[in-house]
Parts: structure tokens; sequence; C-alpha cells
């Protein structure tokens, strides 16, 4: 705040969390409030739904919520209830019977939430652009939150940078991957326990050398051979994507190995790893004894993977297919992009959407049948996963830390609970075949 007549300084106001190169002001004279975009932009990585308001007679920041947008929900059994986070500051308690009650977290920008060793919830949040710590956005934060499952008290460890994809091995240690700071050694961050704050000289240092943003889409952990397997796409949209084989332990990777371009999803079984290849059409097998890869086709667009009984299946976005790996296809009954697939009582979920409507669609292995499940009308314009900046111009995932627009999660009782961030809506579909 300055004295124009005076020209002097009267008053910084610091902490305020601005985007520079995406900063606007605008004054209200009649209220003396300050309006400015602080995360309300594709840029933080989470797709932010608010415009602050700064009061300058007292320095204090609101918010003005223009969507509440669910980015990922989890169940905590013991009370009854699914957290479901949207991508500002708050998270809904909600219970079976759709009540809920709101809560206020103490950061910015919620991104994925697991269940930790002990039966509480870790959930992580930041914005992306901190990756440059000088520069954007200012008094940024980043961290893994512990959130209590008995009475939702809040634990904060501090990491720098943004926590993407989190996964717990057996002996309780969480690994996650993060965004580069230009060119660097690829690398996992972990946290050993439930207390310790992050330690950045005990990460798992890889062997491959990154700089493009956002490229470690996909980590997962396979309990029975107690690896993690870790997916980054090419430097260049050009280049193959690459598996990694990793143990936990000692941070070797065991094997590396190349598959298609822009990988968007793994999933594996007790023989095989699957991953799918958005801009290849095709799906890598991996052999987990010997890490020999075949191609199978999988239409245009295979986005997302599956396992339901004994067979794995992957949706083709663009095709508008379902894939079963090894056998047949089969065409959607209903137009759109379908981005998600879940396994539900022995069937596929599949959600899918298009301009105006949302899909949930089962199909049946058994048959071979499909049946909609529920259809939601709401205007959502373009939900490609293909289009030329969907996250700094990777394509496959629909932002920046924002891999799929859906959710799901299959609760204690039986219940499906898919979660749609671009209408806010939660879906709680019940009932057996």
């Amino acid at each position: 705040m300055i004295d124009l007549k005076q020209r002097k300084l009267v008053r910084r106001f610091p902490g305020l969390g601005i985007i520079p190169h995406m900063f606007g002001l605008a004054f209200n004279p009649d209220t003396g409030l300050v309006y400015f975009p602080k995360g309300a932009s594709a840029v933080n990585g989470t797709f932010g739904s608010a415009v602050s308001t700064f009061d300058p007679s007292t320095g204090k920041v609101s918010k003005i919520y223009t969507g509440w947008a669910p980015i990922d929900l989890i169940e905590v059994a013991g009370r009854g209830s699914f957290l479901v986070f949207n991508s500002e500051d708050q998270f809904a308690e909600v219970k079976a019977d759709g009540s809920f009650d709101m809560h206020r977290l103490p950061f910015d920008y919620p991104i994925q939430a697991i269940d930790s060793p002990e039966g509480d919830v870790y959930l992580s949040y930041g914005p992306h652009q901190s990756y440059w710590p000088a520069v954007y956005i200012w008094d940024a934060k980043n961290g893994v939150l512990t959130i209590d499952a008995d009475d939702l008290g809040i634990y904060d460890r501090r990491i720098p940078r943004q926590a993407h994809e989190m996964v717990l091995d057996r002996g309780g240690v969480l690994y996650f991957t993060q965004n580069t700071w230009g060119k660097e050694q690829q690398f996992v961050g972990i946290m050993e326990d439930q207390v310790r704050l992050f330690n950045v000289n005990e990460r798992l240092k890889l062997v491959d050398e990154v700089q493009r943003e956002t490229v470690q889409r996909i980590l997962r952990y396979d309990e029975a051979s107690h690896l993690l397997y870790l997916v980054r796409v090419g430097e260049t949209d050009d280049d193959p994507s690459v598996l990694q084989v990793i143990e936990p332990g000692s941070g070797k990777v065991l094997q590396r190995v190349e598959v298609g371009k822009t990988a968007t999803d793994l999933a594996f079984d007790s023989k095989k790893i699957y991953v799918t290849n958005f801009d290849s059409g095709s799906l890598s097998v991996i052999d987990k004894s010997d890490f020999s890869v075949s191609e199978v086709e999988a239409g245009e667009q295979p986005l997302k993977l599956c396992a339901c009984g004994s067979k794995v299946y992957a949706i083709d976005h663009a095709g508008n297919r379902l894939i079963e790996v090894g056998g047949t296809s089969h065409e959607l009954p209903n137009k759109g992009w379908p981005n998600n697939i879940f396994e539900w009582n022995g069937r596929l979920v599949i959600t899918s959407h298009s301009s105006d409507r949302l899909q949930i669609t089962s199909f049946d292995p058994g048959s071979g049948n499909f049946e909609l499940l529920h259809s939601f009308d709401y205007p959502y314009g373009d939900t490609r996963f293909d289009s030329g900046n969907v996250s700094f111009y990777l394509r496959g995932q629909f932002g920046d830390a924002l891999f799929s627009i859906t959710r799901g999660k299959t609760d204690a009782s039986g219940r499906l609970w898919i979660s749609d961030f671009l209408s806010g809506r939660v879906f709680i579909l019940s009932g057996s075949w």
C-alpha cells in the first residue's frame, strides 16, 4: 500500500500466494475490497475455482467460491462416511444418505488422498508452480497432511514441490512422485513413517535424467513382489514412455523398459504388467518373469485400465470402445468420451462425458451386455484428453495434477461412490446384479 501524495510505503501485505504472470486486480470502491485470482486458473495444476478478496484496511483475505470441484474421495470406515476433497481448500464428510458436513483445510489445493498405515488419511496438497521456488507463487506451500480418522484433526508435514501420485508399501513407507526443477536426476520422494518430517536426502534417486514438466505419470506398488512400478512419459511427444521397476529399500532400478507414447495407466496381475499408450494406440504387456514386452493394439487412444475377474480391460477414449486385452472389443452404447473404468460387484463401470452429459454405464463380462446406470445432464463443454494444452502440452490427462475427472471407490457396504470433478457432484450407486 503506497501513499501516492507523499510517495511513501504505508504497508506491505506478504503471503497472499499470488501468481504474478496470471495476475490482475479489480478494486470496488463501494466495498473497499480488492479482487484478484489467486488460483482460478490451470496454472496451479489443480484448477482452483475461487476469486480471492483482499481488505486493505485489515489485510484479511477471503474467497468467493465459483464452483466446488471434487478432486478425490476416500472412505473412513470407522466414521461410516467418505471424505470428499475439493480443488480449493475444503472437504465434505458425506454419509451414504447424501447428508454432509463441510470442513476447511489449513492449506490450498488438495491433490490426492490415500489411507495411512494407522487407518487415517494422507492428503497431498499445494500448487503446481511452486517447483520454481524463486518465482510464480509467493508464499506457496506444499505438503502431506495426516487427517485423524477419529476427530478429523490435522498434522502437517511440509515438502518442497507438489506431490502427485502416492503409494504405501507393506511396511507403511510412503512414496510419491514430484515435478522437476529443470533438468535433474529423476527421483521418488519418501516419508518413512507417520511422524517424521520429509528428508530430501532420503529420496530414491533413479537412473534417468528428466526435464519435461509433469512427466512422472504413474506410481503403483506391487505388494506380492514388494516392488514399485513407475511410468514416465518421454521428453518429447515422439519419445517412448519408460517403465521403471524399483526395489523400494535400496531404490535400485531393477528393470528399465521402454513402452509406447504417452503412457496413461498401469495395471498388473501375478504374471504381467499392462501399460496403456495413449498416443500409440497400443497396450504394452510386460512379462514379470523376464520383463519382455509385447505390444497389443488397443483402439485409437487407450486411456485407463481395470482388472475384472481373470481379465484386464482398457477404455478407448477417442474410439468410444471397451477393449478386452487379448480378446474382443465392444462399442459403448452412448456417445461421448470415456475417461475412467472401475470394477464393481464383478462388473465393469465406465464413466463417459459428452459436451452436455455424464453417463455411468456397466458392462457384464459374462453376457457382454451394457446397462445404463445413471445419466446426468450438465454443460460440460470439452472433456477430451487429447487437446493441445491439457497439461503443459502433455496429452492423456485433463490437467497438471488432475489425472482423471472422475474417481470411483467401493465402500464397506458395497456401494460405489463416483465423484465428478467438472459438475461438482458425487454419485452414490447401490444395488446388486
